[in-house]
């Protein structure tokens, strides 16, 4: 809410082994969602896994129908950077394994949410884990290979949040 206000609705949280950056160096920034990821819903009918008849939520802003579900759309990418109009490398979050793709719209839109794809490849950018400079500053020199596509399976979690206790 902080970086959206009462306009998010939802929140879905991506983990990674080794955390994001879209260059091995620099915070990934709330506005990147489109060059990064696209979030898949299920119309009624079809299977979980069925990438080709998702309908594809691939833009920031750009509200999507699923039929007899309502409407969701992506606000962006929330982490523990602040809010700013325009981001640049003066721009840190954390680096850690997560990011959240904030969304606003129906709850029966929200629970068709069925998977994250990271594309990786053209027009969509790819991940380098933190720590190596991707192709920055030289783009004749592989500093670290970039990430893989990956589709990643959503665990809808409205009705029981998952919760992290540090109580034994």
């Amino acid at each position: 809410r902080s970086l959206y206000g009462d306009s998010a609705d939802f929140r879905l949280r991506v983990l990674t082994t080794g955390g994001f950056s879209p260059n091995g160096v620099r915070s990934l920034y709330p506005n990147e969602y489109n060059d990064f990821f696209r979030v898949g819903l299920r119309p009624e009918g079809t299977d979980v896994d069925d990438y080709d008849a998702m309908i594809w939520l691939e833009n920031i802003g750009e509200a999507v129908t699923l039929e007899g579900f309502g409407q969701l759309m992506v606000l962006g990418l929330a982490e523990l950077g602040i809010a700013a109009s325009s981001y640049d490398d003066s721009y840190i979050e954390d680096h850690d394994n997560q990011i959240d793709i904030v969304l606003a719209g129906d709850r029966a839109a929200a629970e068709r949410v069925a998977v994250v794809h990271i594309p990786a490849t053209p027009p969509y950018k790819p991940f380098f884990n933190p720590g190596g400079p991707g192709s920055d500053p030289d783009s004749a020199t592989v500093y670290s290979e970039p990430g893989p596509e990956y589709f990643q399976a959503v665990t809808i979690a409205l009705d029981d949040p998952m919760q992290v206790s540090f109580e034994p």
